[in-house]
């Protein structure tokens, strides 16, 4: 999953839209962070979802690891 905000990055305290990696909204929320704090890949909380947009069941509640490839 993504975060968008405007262009040129994103406040603390700013509403973010928050996208799967296909581009899908899922919802919105508010910045817990500022874009220039984050670091890519590493683990945390950055935005807590004000609006849920996705229907429920879109995507599997857990993913399973894939075998052979």
């Amino acid at each position: 999953m993504g975060i968008v905000g405007k262009e040129g990055g994103f406040a603390k305290g700013e509403t973010v839209a928050i996208v799967t990696e296909r581009g899908e909204l899922v919802g919105l929320g508010k910045a817990l962070v500022a874009s220039s704090a984050l670091k890519p890949g590493e683990p945390g909380f950055v935005v807590a979802p004000t609006t849920v947009l996705m229907q429920p069941g879109t995507y599997p509640r857990g993913w399973k690891a894939r075998t052979g490839s």
